[in-house]
């Protein structure tokens, strides 16, 4: 059936979508460390996310769920392009991802439902049980996106994280174990104390 081949891509297109977005939200307190612009950033965003998404359901009327889904997406692109760049375009990049956020949410169970009533008028079980089968199916879908956005996460932090030899001097030499993206600590003054951790100023 046709539907359930556009259900598919669909579920897979969130799968996607989730994935990139879970893999930088994962990494973003600890690469934009400076003043704090990566909590602050996705403070903002479930924040935005929260007050927009009471003015949701009436955009939904005016303009509907498939244009409100597209702004979502684009949304979410700008967000991960904004982390390209990590200065104060990531606080902007957290609103934009908030209001993706509040329309993507209250959408995409919408998109789900509508598919599994179109099973239901092609099949032979209850409108409620397709229903729950749909919705199984996008919830393992976001789920596996979560999963594997950390995954992301944990690579990007844990490959090759050995001290590789060099013909540098032992006090000018770095343990990369306790280095993030521009910030290296002393390893004993971070071994010691975790409490006392200050971010270099690059």
């Amino acid at each position: 059936m046709a539907f359930k081949k556009m259900f598919s891509i669909y579920n897979f297109g969130v799968f996607l979508t989730f994935t990139s977005l879970s893999g930088i939200m994962s990494v973003m307190s600890s690469i934009n460390v400076e003043e704090g612009m990566g909590v602050t950033a996705l403070a903002i965003g479930y924040g935005t996310s929260l007050v927009a998404a009471l003015i949701v359901p009436s955009l939904i009327e005016r303009v509907g769920c498939k244009k409100l889904f597209i702004i979502s997406e684009f949304g979410y692109m700008l967000f991960v392009i904004s982390n390209a760049y990590p200065s104060y375009n990531i606080l902007v990049g957290g609103f934009v991802q908030g209001l993706s956020e509040a329309l993507a949410w209250t959408v995409m169970p919408l998109f789900t439902f509508h598919y599994a009533k179109k099973h239901f008028t092609k099949g032979s079980k209850t409108n409620e049980e397709y229903a729950n089968h749909y919705m199984g199916y996008f919830f393992a879908a976001v789920e596996a996106s979560m999963i594997s956005g950390n995954a992301i996460g944990f690579l990007i932090f844990h490959i090759d994280r050995s001290v590789h030899p060099s013909n540098v001097t032992a006090e000018h030499a770095v343990d990369f174990k306790l280095c993030g993206i521009n910030d290296c600590q002393l390893p004993n003054a971070t071994e010691q104390n975790l409490s006392q951790y200050t971010p270099t100023q690059s």
